[in-house]
């Protein structure tokens, strides 16, 4: 059976950028889309490729004036991801989480309005009681000292690193149900989760993720 998501990559590809060849334009690297561009460096060095949501936003709009946008869209199953990343910079000063969670709930927010304005009200087909919408938040888990690879959470919890758990407990205590809390059409979002970097394959490979080529032939 053919996936919701296959719709929302047809649309994109024959409505709005009339053939793969424009929209493939926007097929970049998970790494791409995580550029840090003050630093100049990566928040993941996955090869993987997404929709860059950022253009895609600006095209959808087509004005200079259009919602905020996560970095990336993908699709996996019936489940369309929005993903966002936050390099260290960003995240290391995790006590102090006001700008954080504001600029993520606008982009949440942001990218909510786009996807139901601009694409699911525009496939009549489209069945939104199987399709489901997330969104992920990468954090960069190296520069908060929080290494997802070879601790669990429950590791953490244990009290191996004060730090460590204090940085781990404001993430899951504090700025998720922040930004679950600030979204302005919960109904619209299947979950919001927060990611770590060091780990982000195995995100992928959890959740099926696969390039997002593989749509061109499904």
């Amino acid at each position: 059976m053919i996936p919701e998501t296959k719709k929302v990559f047809d649309f994109l590809c024959s409505e709005v950028f009339k053939g793969l060849p424009k929209f493939r334009t926007l097929f970049k690297s998970f790494k791409e889309c995580s550029r840090d561009s003050t630093n100049n460096r990566y928040v993941v060095e996955s090869e993987t490729r997404a929709i860059n949501f950022d253009k895609l936003t600006k095209r959808l709009y087509n004005r200079k004036n259009y919602p905020r946008s996560a970095d990336a869209v993908t699709f996996s199953d019936n489940t369309v991801f929005l993903i966002e990343f936050k390099a260290g910079d960003q995240v290391v000063g995790i006590y102090s989480t006001r700008h954080l969670t504001s600029e993520v709930t606008e982009k949440i927010n942001g990218s909510d309005q786009t996807m139901y304005e601009k694409v699911f009200s525009k496939i009549n087909s489209l069945n939104m009681n199987v399709l489901k919408l997330r969104f992920c938040l990468v954090v960069d888990a190296e520069a908060m000292g929080i290494y997802a690879l070879v601790r669990t959470q429950a590791e953490l919890a244990s009290g191996e690193s004060t730090e460590q758990n204090g940085k781990l407990a404001i993430l899951l205590k504090q700025v998720l149900p922040d930004l679950k809390a600030g979204i302005h059409n919960p109904e619209h979002y299947d979950e919001i989760e927060i990611w770590y970097s060091d780990v982000f394959e195995r995100y992928l490979e959890k959740y099926g993720i696969k390039d997002i080529n593989a749509y061109e032939t499904m």
